[in-house]
C-alpha cells in the first residue's frame, strides 16, 4: 500500500502523508481540498454518498483538524510498517 505512486480514485494524491491529512481535514477545511464546501469532483447525484455521520468526518467546520501533524506522522509510519518486506519465517 505505501509504495503506491498514487492514491484516492483519482490518483491525486501522491503520498500516504497527504491522505490521512485529507481524511483528518475533509470537513473541518474543505475549502483547502475542494476549493467549495464539497467534493467538485463527484457527480452530483453521488454526493449523497460521502460520510458525513462518522467520525472523522462528522467534524464542523470550526472544529479544526481531528489529527495533529504528530498523530498524522505516527499513522503513516504505521502504514508503511504494513509493506515494509518482513515475510514470515516458514
Amino acid at each position: 500500500m505505501a509504495e503506491r505512486p498514487a492514491f484516492m480514485h483519482n490518483g491525486f494524491f501522491r503520498n500516504l502523508t497527504e491522505v490521512v491529512r485529507f481524511y483528518s481535514t475533509r470537513n473541518s477545511d474543505p475549502l483547502r481540498w475542494y476549493g467549495q464546501a464539497v467534493s467538485n469532483d463527484l457527480p452530483t447525484q453521488y454526493l449523497g454518498n460521502i460520510e458525513k455521520v462518522k467520525a472523522p468526518f462528522n467534524r464542523a467546520a470550526n472544529a479544526g483538524p481531528a489529527l495533529s501533524e504528530l498523530e498524522i506522522a505516527d499513522i503513516v509510519a504505521f502504514l508503511h510498517t504494513l509493506s515494509d518486506g518482513f515475510t514470515a519465517a516458514p
